[in-house]
């Protein structure tokens, strides 16, 4: 479990990162800043015209670090980001994303890295070692490489091992050579 500071300088050292894991306590602790900053926010925009332009600038910062923390808190639950569009659904959608973001991430390796806290990630990123950061960078799955298609069932369809795109003639094909 992260303290406070770690947890706020973890999340303000990523705030444009949104590859990777972060455990519950980091999200929860910059959710805490976050929604400080948003009624911080708040009081600067009775403050008239240059009050509310910083009203707006600290709005944006707070918005911008909930939803990459929260898409690395998703990640860590092994889900994808798209799942913070949950909020969009009122009342309902906030609570069912409590419950997820405060169920335990899964352990060890997932599709979207190691686990943050059993890693050693926290212990690097803090030492400030910029090798450790490059290498980080390079144990990223590169995109356009095959995934495992099986842990994405939500819509998907299921796995074509003919190594042909399925057509008609493939189908009347395979069913005339069963028994």
């Amino acid at each position: 479990m992260l303290s406070f500071t770690q947890a706020l300088k973890s999340g303000w050292a990523r705030r444009n990162e949104v590859r990777g894991r972060s455990c519950r306590s980091e999200f929860w602790w910059n959710f805490l800043a976050a929604f400080l900053m948003l009624m911080l926010s708040g009081m600067f925009s009775r403050l008239g015209a240059i009050g509310g332009l910083l009203g707006l600038i600290v709005y944006v910062a707070a918005m911008w670090l909930l939803i990459t923390v929260g898409i690395r808190r998703l990640h860590d639950r092994d889900m994808a980001g798209w799942w913070l569009l949950l909020n969009l659904i009122p009342t309902l959608g906030f609570l069912a994303l409590v419950v997820i973001m405060s169920l335990k991430g899964t352990p060890g390796l997932n599709r979207f890295g190691y686990e943050p806290l059993s890693s050693g990630f926290y212990d690097n990123l803090f030492s400030g070692n910029p090798q450790w950061q490059q290498q980080q960078q390079y144990q990223q799955q590169p995109y356009g490489q095959p995934q495992n298609r099986q842990q994405n069932t939500f819509g998907a369809f299921p796995p074509n091992n003919s190594g042909s795109a399925p057509t008609p003639s493939n189908d009347a094909n395979n069913q005339q050579r069963r028994p």
